[in-house]
């Protein structure tokens, strides 16, 4: 029971934290937009949204992140499969 109800809990937090991202991206400082779009296609590929997850993957890679950001982005997606 506890199991469900964390898994429960963990998406929909993800869920708000996609609201409040998404809404943080109006006048963003370009810098910021790297983060927030890792932040995104991770939360959407935890809630099972493979295409937006893909979209703001897209995005992020867009913001040419230096080869340990991209690092980190892949290690959190590794993170949420297992």
């Amino acid at each position: 029971d506890n199991k469900i109800h964390a898994k429960v809990e963990a998406k929909n937090t993800r869920l708000e934290i996609i609201e409040i991202v998404l809404k943080s991206l109006e006048g963003t400082e370009p810098e910021e937009f790297k983060w927030k779009y890792a932040t995104l296609s991770n939360c959407y590929l935890a809630v099972g949204n493979i295409e937006k997850a893909a979209e703001f993957e897209n995005n992020f890679i867009l913001q040419n992140p230096a080869a340990w950001e991209i690092e980190t982005f892949q290690k959190s997606k590794q993170d949420i499969a297992n």
